[in-house]
């Protein structure tokens, strides 16, 4: 017996396009990733930043991956879909800005927190974040994270 039912509703394409990327690229992921960035982080100790950049890539991928799969579990179930390439492109659009406006505000607050640093002791600077090799490193991560979320929309978003 169900308690809930389970017929399918027609929705817009951007409004399934909104709910995968907020489901799959945004909340599922970042929950599941920082889970495993914490438990990662407190059992090892990486110097190295590359080592570091490598491991939460890989972290980010994999959470990625399982929120995709959640989230495209759920809308086969309860959305007719009536252009899925299209809901596939709107989403990765959506995943690009957020990521690209997310990481802008990173860098313009830690801009702010130089300048106000520099301000108060202009012998130590104590925060070095707007480097632009870690902005490139970023931007390129970002990229990559982008292509993977296209692809597996791609792949999962077929019942």
């Amino acid at each position: 017996m169900r308690l809930f039912s389970q017929e399918r509703k027609p929705a817009s394409n951007w409004y399934v396009a909104t709910t995968h990327y907020l489901t799959g690229g945004l909340i599922t992921s970042a929950l599941i990733s920082g889970i495993v960035g914490f438990v990662l982080s407190s059992l090892i100790k990486v110097e190295n930043d590359f080592l570091s950049t490598t491991i939460n890539l890989i972290a980010n991928i994999l959470a990625l991956w399982l929120g995709i799969i959640y989230s495209a579990n759920y809308l086969n179930r309860h959305y007719i879909i009536n252009n899925r390439i299209r809901v596939v492109n709107l989403s990765t659009i959506y995943y690009l800005v957020a990521n690209s406006i997310f990481i802008g505000l990173f860098y313009f607050y830690d801009f702010l927190y130089v300048v106000a640093t520099s301000l108060e002791s202009r012998q130590q600077q104590v925060h070095h974040l707007t480097k632009p090799d870690d902005l490139a490193v970023l931007a390129s991560v970002t990229l990559i994270e982008t292509y993977i979320f296209y692809i597996l929309s791609k792949k999962y978003l077929w019942p």
